[in-house]
């Protein structure tokens, strides 16, 4: 038949009716598509609302009604767990869709509802089941969660914390314990009482669990804590309030100004360092002056700028000398020649009366209130005659009659015989925190003079004890130990180092500085060798509190250190407790809460009686629900003769968290106890992020590995957050894997600001999931590297002085993102208004931002500067570049300019090109005039020349001028050319030379230092040149002694610039270098080729003594250094003593290791563990790391007293910036060979130390030594240690002296499978599992197949990839299987007329045996065949088939059945 068609009416149909019967050779067949037409649920949402209740509740169901459904026709009902549903009947809505034919038709039912109030406290929410249903039948049911209603205030931080008074800057404020936002127009900001404008907050991004706010923070007059508070309209009662720290960049200060007095009759030089000036001073122009009270004949000038920043400018002033009688003191008020009154500062200076003694300089200017250290102090005009005052005469008065210190030594520099400059050294005195100016007093002379500035003491540090080697002794015995002690004040005896030990004070020994370079007065970090007390009854097993501190100042003791353990050398202790390796315990004790962990502990002073297992009792507390103690079996013993043993326990799982202490019970009562941490190990945790490090700037693709995380369908599902304080959200881009045991994400990183404040900054990552909030895991690091932000491009470098131009500014390292809001353009000191800026691009590559200038009076070269808005104007990383603003009503040349014509010629022409913009004032198609030209030599007279040629056009035009003289001139000259066009002109230099002859141009500079060294720039017309050459073949000569011609060029003139100029003429453009002289006067330079040669005078002057300079200046608190870098790269040119060649102590970073690497034979390692054979190799990344080269590096390692030092095998550093008065900043990668081990095994400190002249700066880190892995692995346990032929065995091995020689630290990462091996018998089986690798223990699973040869067999087990010569070696003894065995049988006797079932136990019956298999006999005494009678077997079951798949753990049952009549007829026992 052939099927035409298929109709199905709609309604109730008895399927049976339609089966009917075919005949199978004459059939037709169809599809047929059976559709679910139960009520489904597509979506809901939200899943979370508050228990308050009034959340719209919305449900997309699939058939959950019809056409026309309405909201009277659904009931809707809500339960909370364990208590009564609640019916919802007011707010509900509903409707219904169905998608239009064809087939699939969907019907699709939306429905509303307003979640009700509930009652939940739980801190994790409350779960609710919310059923829908149909009247006409049909129902759906889903879940949501109830989160507790935020009460009080809400709970708000900030990032950045701080900022610049200034404003202008982004401030992300992170908010919790606040209701979800209903819109972000709803959000208010106030600051400081001041409530926002709405533009101001520019992101509001909010969910149930936090609220993320950003607003640009206003402007505040002065610094200090400010008041925020941030709230929903309508929902002022959930305000959140915090404070704010705005640093004060508006009022500007004084930080130094030295010195603060001078003679009347002298001109004196005052360094002066300003803060806040707000704005960059490039000349002494920008600076005005006003002085009070205003006295006759005072006269102050700014004699230079050193360097200058918006934060911080140092300037040198000049006090001209005035005729006073009386000390007389001035006021000088410093602002910016265009500042406010908040950017003025004042100085004040001290005249000194003609001849009076003074004192020029002193330092240190502070000290700790201990004081010892010593004060150098530099006095002029100091009285001295015919019988001069010594050391002895002079007082340095700290207060005058209570604190006076007696000079230690007076040094006589120049003495005029009555007055003298003298250097006063004396120790400074202990005093109390606060300032004060001291004086001196020359006691013969009864001359009291001044230091003229204040002297402050500071508050002293606490002592720090950081750490006590070795940390554990014995009860009976004094424990010699090394003490390391930081911020301790100098002793002067070891009876000065008190250290205490439980009020005992222990025995100090000796002691020494850390660093011997230190001043040994100063405060510093000491290394005290002390014995520990004993034998007292105050001195009892257990850790113990040690305090330090100086005799003298006991209040400043270091807070009490639990370092020191005692222990009873008599009794057991436990000294090494080591469990689960995964887990957060740095101290290794960690165990696993879901299951079984493995801990291996080492114990002393076990009693010798203890062989077994069985003799040592081991309890836990607290591990169940009752929380009674649990005994754990022993696993594993070895007891040395020494006392000591290895003992490996098996800890339970425990239903709570915490330290556990587990009791060790031996005989004779003897117990010692230890503690172990339990971690829930079924709590998420982040495993791995891949990478670790990305720009701060955000976009940066990681992986993030999760293990026990919620299975994940969509991103959504997860949030990942990086930092705490100013959170930043990642996106989760895609889910690689989600089982439930491992999760896997690829997510970008977000922008992070806290990165701008503090250079690369790591954070703690967090995956959180969205619908379980207590299934986060928290463990993750990640650091945001601040790449420093660069300058890309700029479209144009000049424009209009009227503004309007656009300017496109390209950028790198932006944040992805950026808005015009964020980012601020300067030019000088004027802010473009945001309106003004467009940010057409901003991506992880590139920002691009586009400027309208503004208008810029009196047109000059500025420079922009471009930054963001949240990294503050004093940030370094505001980009700057040049603008010049043209006046466009004045001509201005247009390049290339001509320099010079040849004399001796008919006529001398030249074309100049100048750039002619209209006069904006005039008509458009206004002309400029003429040019006229005039040549004006440096002497002589003026000469105009005639103008050839003129081309202009109206508008904004490039025109061209041709010009020449109308004579022949003879005379070299040099002078000046100047264009007029009408009112307006425009000069440049000009010279006339003669081009045939060989002629010094010019040479610069002709003064060099007597260390040479210095470069002169030379240019000689016509010189011969051999451009083959380096040095074109040409000399150098200063006197008699060579110099270097470092590079010589030739240049010939542009015929498109000069066209008349002859092709045989050119300019020799020379670099040479000035050899050392020892000689101060003048020489003769001769550069010479063949007979061609030019002279010209140099000077030669003695240098500046830099050093002596550097250390004589305090231009900030701590004085100034040489800066050997600056030095090198720019060697001095002439005697000037310039403060670019100083730098800050301050100024010059402590370094900090970045990132460590250990390697040995191409395996590396993170951790910083060697061999103490030595010769494995360290790479340390270190950042703010000051050397030079590697000669500027030492490398020492101490144990104890005991000290190794390193070898360098590679430095390199990158990054250099160190200016004067700047911060240094470098990355350097630094690799060394560690030497031997000083000690043996332990822990060592290596000390790295970064020399920068005479500073050193010194860091350091914890290494391990190990003893190198050599020789055959040892198995310490195998069990079982005897297995059955024909049987799969699993057996468990623990194993040391197993790994990689010579650097074993993780030998198997735990769950990997195929590093191991096993032989037996010469046939290798590689390991199942890894329960645990360290150096020192390794725990393996094997599975052992049958094995036939039978006996004693000797498995060797080995690390794959070595082979078995370093196999450990362990007996194994394979038994046969065994023979079959009658457990037991029922009955045991019956009746010989009638049958019996008797049921029987069997053990070791081979697996494949069935019934079948098995015969039964009765035997009758004496048993023989001929007294037997064969039984029925009539069932045969296995009880222990799925427990156990051997013969030897085989239990069967069978069933025998007795014949119905006992053939024999008699009575009697059988078998």
């Amino acid at each position: 038949p052939v099927l035409r068609t298929v109709s199905l009416t709609p309604g109730v149909m008895n399927v049976s009716t339609l089966l009917v019967q075919p005949l199978t050779s004459n059939k037709a067949s169809f599809k047929f598509n059976f559709i679910d037409t139960r009520p489904k649920l597509v979506s809901s949402n939200p899943f979370e609302v508050y228990s308050t209740g009034g959340d719209t509740i919305t449900a997309f169901v699939l058939n959950l009604g019809v056409l026309g459904l309405k909201a009277s026709e659904i009931a809707v009902s809500v339960q909370l767990a364990d208590t009564a549903a609640m019916s919802v009947t007011t707010g509900v809505a509903a409707s219904f869709v169905q998608s239009p034919a064809p087939p699939p038709i969907t019907k699709t039912a939306t429905v509303s509802f307003p979640a009700p109030a509930v009652m939940c406290t739980a801190p994790d929410g409350c779960m609710a089941t919310v059923t829908l249903r149909y009247v006409n039948g049909g129902a759906v049911s889903f879940s949501y969660k109830y989160l507790s209603t935020p009460t009080g205030a809400a709970i708000m931080a900030f990032s950045p914390s701080t900022g610049e008074s200034s404003g202008g800057f982004a401030i992300l404020a992170y908010l919790t314990n606040m209701k979800q936002v209903s819109a972000a127009s709803a959000i208010k900001v106030k600051v400081a009482g001041v409530q926002l404008a709405a533009t101001k907050v520019t992101s509001v991004i909010s969910n149930r669990v936090q609220t993320l706010v950003t607003f640009i923070a206003p402007f505040q007059s002065s610094g200090g804590n400010k008041q925020i508070e941030v709230w929903e309209t309508g929902r002022e009662a959930n305000t959140a309030t915090a404070a704010f720290s705005y640093i004060d960049v508006n009022k500007a200060a004084i930080l130094y100004s030295d010195p603060a007095q001078g003679d009347s009759e002298l001109i004196t030089f005052v360094n002066v360092g300003v803060e806040n000036l707000g704005s960059i001073i490039s000349s002494p122009a920008g600076l005005s002056l006003a002085i009070t009270p205003a006295i006759s004949g005072v006269r102050v000038t700014v004699d230079k700028i050193i360097g200058s920043k918006t934060s911080m400018t140092h300037l040198v002033l000049k006090f001209f000398p005035v005729v006073i009688s009386t000390k007389t003191e001035v006021l000088i008020a410093i602002k910016p020649d265009r500042g406010t009154p908040l950017k003025t500062s004042t100085v004040t200076f001290t005249y000194l009366p003609a001849g009076q003694p003074r004192v020029v300089s002193f330092s240190p200017s502070s000290a700790y209130e201990v004081g010892l250290v010593e004060m150098r102090i530099s006095v002029a005009n100091f009285p001295s005659g015919t019988s001069p005052p010594t050391a002895g005469d002079v007082l340095v008065v700290f207060i005058m009659g209570v604190s006076n210190v007696t000079a230690s030594f007076l040094t006589y520099k120049k003495d005029s015989g009555t007055r003298a400059a003298v250097e006063i050294t004396a120790i400074i005195p202990q005093g109390t925190v606060g300032s004060l100016t001291p004086q001196l007093l020359v006691q013969s002379k009864s001359v009291l003079v001044s230091l003229g500035s204040t002297f402050t003491y500071n508050q002293m540090p606490k002592v720090a004890l950081t750490s006590i080697v070795p940390s554990r002794g014995k009860i009976v015995d004094i424990t010699a130990v090394g003490i390391t002690l930081n911020n301790f004040p100098a002793p002067l005896a070891a009876f000065d180092i008190v250290i205490s030990v439980n009020k005992i004070e222990a025995r100090v020994v000796a002691f020494a500085r850390a660093d011997a370079s230190l001043d040994a007065r100063a405060v510093q970090t000491m290394i005290v060798y002390a014995e520990m007390p004993c034998c007292s009854d105050d001195i009892v097993a257990g850790k113990v509190e040690v305090w330090a501190y100086h005799r003298s100042f006991p209040r400043d003791a270091s807070p009490p250190a639990a370092l020191f353990e005692y222990y009873n050398p008599d009794m057991p202790s436990v000294i090494k407790v080591e469990g689960d390796t995964q887990g957060p315990s740095a101290q290794g004790n960690n165990v696993k809460m879901s299951m079984m962990t493995l801990v291996r502990l080492t114990i002393l002073n076990v009693p010798l009686s203890v062989t077994r297992v069985d003799q040592i009792k081991a309890t836990v507390p607290g591990v169940t629900a009752s929380a009674a103690l649990v005994t754990v079996p022993i696993k594993f013993l070895s007891v040395q003769t020494s006392g000591q043993a290895d003992v490996r326990l098996q800890l339970p799982a425990s239903q709570s968290s915490g330290v556990s202490v587990v009791t060790l019970n031996f005989p004779s009562d003897l117990t010692t106890t230890f503690e172990v941490r339990y971690y829930n190990d079924l709590q998420p945790v982040i495993t791995s992020v891949d990478p670790t490090v990305g720009k701060w700037t955000g976009g940066s693709t990681l992986r993030i590995s999760v293990a026990n995380f919620p299975v994940m369908t969509s991103p959504d599902q997860a949030t990942v957050k990086f930092g705490l304080e100013g959170a930043s959200f990642g996106t989760i881009v895609s889910i690689l894997k989600s089982s439930g045991l491992e999760t896997q994400l690829i997510v970008l990183t977000p922008a992070y600001f806290g990165a701008l404040q503090a250079g690369t900054v790591e954070v703690q990552v967090g995956v959180t999931s969205v619908q379980n909030s207590n299934k986060a895991a928290v463990n993750g690091r990640f650091s945001f590297e601040k790449l420093a932000p660069s300058l890309e491009s700029v479209s144009i470098s000049k424009g209009s002085s009227f503004g309007g131009d656009q300017l496109r500014i390209n950028l790198k390292n932006f944040p992805a993102g950026t808005t015009a809001s964020a980012v601020v353009v300067e030019f000088d000191t004027s802010f473009v208004d945001a309106s003004q800026i467009t940010i057409p691009l901003s991506n992880t590559d590139r920002t691009q931002v586009v400027v309208t200038t503004p208008p810029f009076d009196p047109p000059s070269t500025v420079y922009c500067r471009v930054y963001l808005r949240a990294s503050g104007r004093g940030s370094s990383d505001r980009l700057k570049f040049s603008y010049t603003f043209i006046d466009t009503r004045l001509p201005s040349m247009q390049l290339p300019v001509p320099r010079f014509a040849c004399i001796g010629r008919p006529s001398v022409s030249k074309t100049f090109f100048v750039l002619l913009f209209a006069d904006l004032s005039k008509p458009a198609n206004y002309t400029h005039p003429t040019p006229i030209v005039t040549y004006a030599p440096t002497e002589g007279t003026a000469t105009p020349w005639t103008v050839t040629s003129y081309q202009a056009s109206t508008g904004e035009v490039a025109a061209t001028v041709v010009a020449s003289n109308a004579t022949s001139v003879a005379a070299s000259s040099s002078g000046e050319i100047t264009m007029l066009a009408g009112s307006k002109s425009v000069s440049f230099a000009f010279e006339l030379r003669d081009c045939a002859q060989v002629a010094l141009v010019s040479a610069s500079p002709r003064k060099g230092v007597s260390l040479g060294g210095g470069d002169v720039q030379v240019r000689i017309a016509n010189m011969p040149i051999n451009e083959q050459l380096a040095n074109g073949g040409i000399t150098a000569s200063f006197g008699s002694t060579s110099g270097q011609v470092v590079s010589a060029q030739k240049v010939v003139p542009d015929p498109t610039i000069y066209p008349d100029a002859p092709t045989n003429e050119w300019d020799v453009y020379l670099t040479i270098t000035s050899p050392a002289i020892d000689m101060i006067g003048s020489v003769t330079v001769t550069l010479k080729t063949g007979s061609a040669q030019v002279t010209f005078e140099y000077a030669i002057v003695e240098p500046c003594d830099l050093k002596v300079f550097c250390a004589s200046q305090q231009l900030a608190l701590g004085g100034m250094v040489l800066n050997p870098f600056h030095l090198e790269t720019t060697p001095p040119i002439d005697e000037t003593c310039s403060f670019e060649y100083c730098i800050t102590k301050d100024a010059i970073p402590f370094p900090t290791i970045q990132r460590t690497s250990v390697c040995a034979n191409d395996k590396c390692t993170s951790k910083p563990i060697g061999v103490t054979t030595g010769g494995d190799l360290v790479t340390l990344t270190l950042l703010d790391f000051v050397a030079q080269s590697a000669a500027d590096v030492s490398i020492s390692v101490s144990m104890g007293q005991e000290t190794g030092f390193c070898t360098i095998n590679e430095y390199a550093a990158t990054g250099w910036t160190a200016p004067p008065l700047d911060a240094l900043s470098n990355q350097a990668t630094l690799t060394f060979v560690m030497p031997p081990a000083p000690l043996g095994k332990g822990a060592a400190t290596v000390v790295i130390t970064a020399t920068f002249g005479s500073e050193k700066r010194v860091v350091s880190f914890s290494y391990e030594y190990i003893k190198p892995i050599v020789g055959r692995a040892q198995v310490l346990l195998l069990s079982p240690s005897s297995v059955r032929t024909g049987e799969v065995t699993q057996i468990y091995v623990e194993l040391s002296n197993f790994g990689e020689p010579p650097l074993a630290i993780q030998v198997i990462e735990p769950g990997m499978a195929t590093m191991a091996s096993m032989s037996v018998n010469g046939v290798s089986y590689q390991e199942t599992r890894v329960q645990a690798s360290t150096r020192d223990l390794t725990v393996l699973y094997f599975n052992l197949p049958s094995i036939t040869t039978l006996g004693v067999q000797t498995a060797s087990i080995f690390y794959t990839s070595h082979g078995v010569d370093r196999a450990g070696l362990y007996d194994i003894t394979i038994m046969p299987e065994p023979d079959a065995r009658i457990i037991s049988y029922f009955p045991a006797a019956g009746l010989s007329d009638a049958p019996y079932s008797i049921q029987t136990s069997v053990n070791y019956l081979p697996l494949s045996f069935t019934a079948a298999d098995v015969s039964a006999w009765w035997f009758k005494p004496p048993a023989s065949a001929q007294n037997s009678t064969k039984l029925d077997v009539t069932s045969m079951v296995y009880t222990s088939r799925q427990a156990c798949p051997y013969r030897s753990c085989s239990s069967a049952t069978l069933v025998i059945r007795t014949p119905d009549i006992n053939p024999e007829g008699v009575l009697g026992a059988g078998s």
